[in-house]
């Protein structure tokens, strides 16, 4: 299979399920120690990454004291269990341990917060919403709680109560205060251009370089927005490399600047421009997903992957997550985990899904695309035959999955065609049956008409 250059695209929508799973420990716990405080303990564990250790200490402290002498405590152990159970994976228990909590003290709020996540990563999204309002109604000031909900509302196209939520959140002023102003900057994008929001907001620091008072470099800096979301990369490049030359600190410029270096094939000048934003902005995950890109263009897959790995633990349910993964396996050739993981992308916004007619090999046809929207598109093929499949569109952004007869993905793209379009190249069918073309949209529009081709290869014997 020969393989395009893949102009990279990172999604904006912050929704779907958590995929990261540690490895599961031994919870076993033997001869708790009554001389330690077994609560604060374990929370130091769990900031150190140590979630064994950080069990133990929560299950000795149920173990040792009860409930009825130390509600309160025995809620917050139970809570803080669940955070580990989720911290690795298993939103399941997770859920289970934040119920326990809430049972125990009906009216801990931050548990409801916990509990709502977990549902949200499961795709359980009445539940979450309803977690959501129980933890508001018990703590008004509950930002983390503000900003989630207004993640079901944006996923549902609730854009005016989405904006609300992520309002108050900034209003409070706490800890969620940037993720709230980024979800609120996709929320105007999407109602300004209808769905097709190119790129997120920096979340804002009081120490940002970019919100300088320079009157050249805020010019600059607007003229690269506008530069950038035209598609015009050159005169990206060369507005944000004044702006650079003004401030060298200015993150907002180098995120723009290395992402037409990759919409201009040009890797080599994009990792650097993507290794200075995570020297600037080391909490904001968008500069990994973009560096594990560039590090994958350059053939440097092992740094690639840790640096998605890193993205993913920081926003575990981020489509972006199976949008980096699936570039890398493309860029790998791992034909069968690129399908899985844009089939990945595709079911993290589906709202609705549209079962096609059975079309031929040889036949193109046009598609009608909105947000949320995944069209399955059955074809007949043989054992020994190579075909192209070739997505296009002027507006959307399309992404594709190939699934074989058993309904397993053994393939998929999102940009290495033309423009934003999808490419399968010279792909030969393994086994005679019914293939499925599922066909969606990613990060660089959701709206707009497709044209899909499922032809026979022209080098094909």
């Amino acid at each position: 299979m020969t393989k395009s250059r893949i102009i990279h695209r990172i999604a904006a929508a912050a929704l779907g399920t958590a995929l990261f799973i540690a490895g599961a420990p031994a919870f076993a716990q033997s001869g708790c120690d009554t001389t330690i405080n077994h609560i604060r303990a374990g929370s130091e564990f769990y900031a150190a990454g140590n979630y064994q250790a950080a069990y133990t200490s929560f299950s000795c402290f149920l173990e040792l004291y009860p409930v009825e002498a130390y509600p309160e405590q025995t809620a917050e152990a139970l809570n803080m269990l669940g955070n580990v159970r989720r911290e690795q994976g298993d939103l399941e228990a997770a859920i289970d341990q934040y119920t326990q909590a809430i049972e125990v003290q009906d009216d801990l709020a931050i548990a409801y917060n916990n509990r709502g996540w977990a549902y949200f990563n499961l795709g359980e999204y009445e539940e979450a919403l309803a977690d959501y309002d129980a933890a508001l109604a018990h703590d008004s000031n509950l930002g983390y709680a503000y900003n989630n909900r207004g993640l079901i509302h944006q996923y549902r196209g609730e854009l005016g109560e989405a904006a609300s939520d992520f309002e108050h959140a900034i209003t409070l002023g706490a800890e969620p205060t940037p993720w709230a102003q980024y979800n609120l900057s996709l929320v105007r994008l999407v109602e300004g251009r209808q769905g097709n929001s190119l790129t997120p907001a920096m979340p804002s620091e009081s120490t940002s370089t970019t919100t300088t008072n320079d009157t050249r470099l805020a010019s600059l800096l607007s003229r690269g927005e506008t530069a950038h979301a035209d598609g015009d990369w050159r005169a990206t490049i060369d507005v944000m490399s004044d702006a650079i030359a003004i401030n060298d600190r200015a993150d907002r410029a180098f995120y723009l600047r290395g992402r037409a270096y990759i919409a201009l094939d040009n890797p080599d000048a994009a990792f650097a421009d993507f290794d200075r934003l995570v020297e600037l902005r080391p909490q904001f995950a968008y500069a990994y997903w973009e560096r594990a890109v560039a590090y994958a263009e350059l053939g440097n897959f092992d740094a690639a992957v840790a640096d998605a790995d890193f993205a993913a633990r920081m926003i575990p349910g981020h489509v972006n997550n199976f949008i980096v993964r699936g570039t890398i396996a493309s860029l790998t050739g791992d034909t069968a985990k690129a399908g899985e993981e844009f089939l990945g992308t595709m079911l993290c916004l589906e709202r609705e899904r549209i079962e096609s007619e059975a079309i031929e090999i040889d036949t193109t046809i046009g598609i009608d695309m909105t947000q949320g929207r995944i069209y399955a598109i059955p074809f007949e093929g043989e054992e020994g035959q190579t075909i192209d499949i070739v997505v296009t569109s002027a507006t959307a952004d399309p992404v594709i999955s190939l699934l074989a007869p058993d309904g397993s993905p053994i393939n998929g793209d999102d940009d290495s065609g033309f423009m934003l379009g999808s490419l399968i190249e010279d792909f030969t069918l393994d086994a005679d049956g019914t293939y499925t073309l599922m066909v969606s949209h990613a990060g660089g529009g959701s709206y707009g008409r497709m044209t899909v081709a499922i032809l026979n290869s022209a080098d094909a014997e």
